[in-house]
């Protein structure tokens, strides 16, 4: 039996979810990752 990458990566969100993480489907890549990240960082302020 061969796992593929998306079992796996499926595999991985299920176990984050069930400790609480949330799934942020509209972060894609770094760019997305750093915008959501300047705007959380700068509520802070």
């Amino acid at each position: 039996m061969t796992t593929t990458e998306n079992q796996i990566e499926q595999s991985l969100i299920a176990k984050l979810t069930d400790l609480k993480y949330t799934y942020r489907d509209d972060i894609r890549d770094k760019a997305a990752l750093e915008h959501n990240f300047r705007e959380k960082f700068e509520g802070l302020t």
